[in-house]
């Protein structure tokens, strides 16, 4: 199983294997846009967040083995300007 999921400021990514699932959530706060490279030129754009909230859990059918949750996770998410403007 894998599956991936985005909004326009979090993710959420699953992989499983028999019983097994981990569990990845992602959301940015606080997002800044920064220019990126493309081809050599600064052309492209990231939204970069320093205090972003991440978790991650796995899992073995209905029982937790381990959970990680930290707000000091750095997100980046690349992102089209032009597009965001509308």
């Amino acid at each position: 199983m894998l599956q991936f999921d985005v909004t326009k400021d979090s993710f959420r990514s699953r992989i499983g294997k028999g019983a097994l699932r981990v569990e990845l959530f992602a959301k940015q706060k606080n997002p800044v846009a920064l220019a990126s490279p493309n081809q050599g030129e600064m052309r492209d754009y990231i939204k970069e967040s320093l205090d972003g909230r991440v978790e991650i859990s796995m899992t073995k059918g209905s029982s937790e083995l381990i959970r990680l949750v930290s707000d000091r996770a750095s997100i980046d998410v690349h992102f089209n300007l032009e597009e965001s403007k509308s």
